[in-house]
């Protein structure tokens, strides 16, 4: 768990989401006092649950130790096949925003000409039906 926490799009993330919670409970003083006792819940309930728990993991032990290294190791392939968790929360949103505007940019592009190629096929239909109706008056 701590090498996933400390890597920067998860470290920043969790940053991210505690400021917003924080900020939360201080400006709702009613959800602040239910986050307050929610937490000292959990913290209760968490401390009971290792002292409950620690005997059976201190048996399995040598299992946990094989799937943390196998945890591991599929961890350093996530790293590398995925270099985005190398980046904060901030600059993957700043690249996916930079991406959403380069399509938007293509995309009206890609309109304006197709517009530009339909106004152009309108212009040469109305002079050949010009044309048409010119020679049907001289005729």
């Amino acid at each position: 768990m701590s090498r996933v926490s400390q890597l920067p799009l998860v470290r920043s993330t969790l940053q991210t989401v505690t400021s917003a919670y924080t900020e939360v409970k201080g400006r709702y003083p009613l959800l602040g006092l239910m986050g307050g006792a929610a937490e000292i819940g959990v913290r209760s309930i968490s401390l009971v649950a290792m002292k409950q728990a620690t005997p059976l993991l201190q048996s399995l032990e040598p299992q946990i130790d094989v799937a943390n290294s196998l945890a591991l190791v599929s961890l350093d392939r996530l790293e590398r096949n995925f270099p985005i968790l190398h980046q904060s929360a901030d600059e993957v949103m700043d690249h996916l925003k930079d991406a959403f505007f380069l399509t938007l940019d293509d995309v009206q592009v890609w309109v304006g000409e197709g517009l530009d190629g339909a106004l152009e096929q309108l212009e040469r239909l109305s002079d050949v039906a010009w044309e048409v109706l010119q020679l049907l008056q001289e005729s």
